[in-house]
């Protein structure tokens, strides 16, 4: 698979990922994550023959991934129990640090 593509499909999936599991303000926008790229492609040795994804190609390649998920993206992460435990007090920060700690 060529660079493109693989940056284009990791690019993406940070995108539907900040949109599904983010507040408004903290959601990725395009141009943002393409001047990201833009900024990193500085450092790579072969910057001459790679480009950014288009805005064109992130949307397309958005609505394929969510597509092929059937727009079902409610995989429960072991994040998402840790953070439901925390917030209904059933687990406190404090001990879970001093739990990890001295084990």
């Amino acid at each position: 698979m060529r660079a493109e593509v693989i940056v284009l499909h990791q690019v993406t999936v940070l995108l539907i990922a900040s949109k599904f599991d983010e507040m408004d303000d903290n959601i990725a926008i395009i141009r943002d994550l393409r001047a990201y790229i833009r900024k990193q492609l500085v450092l790579l040795p072969a910057r001459d023959s790679f480009t950014a994804p288009t805005f064109e190609e992130i949307v397309s390649c958005e609505r394929a991934i969510l597509k092929f998920f059937s727009w079902n993206l409610k995989f429960v992460l072991p994040l998402h129990v840790l953070r439901m435990l925390l917030a209904n007090g059933v687990f406190f920060s404090n001990e879970l640090c001093n739990h990890i700690s001295s084990g």
